[in-house]
């Protein structure tokens, strides 16, 4: 750091603590240097201009920030509007997801009661066509005893 006198070093601390919070408004800073170099308290041509560079520098970097922080409101703007939307449009859709989690629970209830049916079904499809077997067997067994009762009957005259 270049040493300008005390004076100097006074302004430049004091440019440096004003740098730090770029909310302060960095003209007055820049009066402040033109008073002094016009009563002349000593202040070289060189820390003046530095000074001065300094300062444009910053007044320009204030001006880009506040241009960034006005597209970044406007850009929250735009996603609080979103947001609201899309939370106002959420509700119906909580609706839905609630009353299709209840048909779903009713239609799992009913599949639940047919599978039931259905086996109870195939139970008694097993039972009738062991039945049917069982009748078979004895239809068979009564056509023979016809049968045999025809010939002992077609014998005696």
């Amino acid at each position: 750091m270049k040493r300008y006198g005390w004076v100097g070093d006074a302004m430049l601390n004091l440019i440096g603590a004003l740098r730090a919070k770029r909310h302060v408004n960095l003209t007055w800073c820049g009066v402040l240097l033109a008073v002094l170099v016009t009563t002349g308290c000593g202040i070289p041509k060189e820390m003046y201009t530095d000074v001065t560079r300094e300062r444009d520098a910053l007044l320009s970097e204030n001006r880009r920030l506040a241009a960034e922080r006005d597209d970044l409101k406007t850009e929250s703007a735009k996603l609080k509007s979103d947001l609201a939307e899309a939370t106002k449009a959420r509700g119906p859709l909580d609706e839905k997801i609630d009353r299709l989690a209840a048909e779903k629970k009713a239609v799992s209830e009913e599949r639940d009661q047919l599978k039931q049916r259905v086996e109870s079904l195939q139970g008694q499809v097993e039972q009738l066509t062991g039945d049917n077997e069982s009748l078979s067997g004895r239809v068979e067994s009564l056509n023979a005893v016809v049968e045999s009762l025809k010939q002992g009957a077609g014998s005696k005259p």
